[in-house]
């Protein structure tokens, strides 16, 4: 392996032993970081980052049931391109933010007969998805424009959907080809048309207001 160096015998037992006597040297610096890191941002005219819980469910059944659990003081992160920008502006203050990158299902595009596309579905699968070269062409032209390659890499539909900003480049698109939305909750699910449950944006990440 380039770069590497391996260590037998004594030579390990001193690396060891080396760590060992630094490990309080690299808490204390890590505390000493957390402690002055909310004066640091204050002087560059940034908010103080609100603490959250994190929680990582590894199904759709315990998202949602941590979802009602925390009610209005919890958030989902899918990609975090909005969430995390709107937590660093103050603009949400999450108590618990619930992420959804381990719960399966999420990710997955179907094209069997019609086209479905997984909360977590991102920008560029999109871009890459060959049975949106056709007639669906103009879904791939809407993500193409979505931030740059590092937001697309990691943005995804559900929250460009949820966030209801007027900046949303996939919402015009999905709307012009009628789409629906599934909507799950405890122990019920419902699908309505997006055109009737899109709202205004509130600032925050919302849910469809009818269906």
């Amino acid at each position: 392996m380039v770069g590497a160096v391996a260590l037998s015998g004594p030579a390990y037992r001193l690396s060891l032993e080396r760590l060992h006597a630094l490990a309080p040297r690299v808490r204390a610096a890590a505390e000493r970081l957390a402690s002055i890191w909310p004066a640091a941002r204050q002087r560059e005219g940034l908010r103080a980052v609100s603490r959250f819980e994190y929680h990582q469910p590894e199904s759709l059944v315990e998202a949602i049931a941590l979802a009602e659990r925390y009610g209005a003081e919890a958030s989902f992160l899918a990609g975090g391109t909005d969430l995390i920008v709107q937590i660093e502006r103050g603009g949400m203050a999450p108590r618990h933010v619930v992420g959804l990158e381990r719960v399966p299902g999420l990710t997955g595009i179907e094209t069997n007969g019609r086209i479905a596309l997984g909360a977590r579905v991102t920008h560029r699968a999109i871009e890459r998805a060959a049975a949106f070269a056709g007639a669906l062409r103009g879904l791939v032209e809407s993500a193409e424009v979505i931030g740059g390659h590092q937001v697309r890499n990691v943005g995804t539909v559900g929250g460009n959907l949820v966030n209801a900003s007027p900046a949303a480049d996939l919402v015009p698109c999905l709307l012009a080809l009628d789409a629906a939305v599934t909507l799950v909750g405890p122990g019920a699910s419902a699908s309505c048309p997006w055109s009737a449950s899109f709202s205004a944006p509130t600032g925050r990440p919302g849910v469809p207001t009818s269906c």
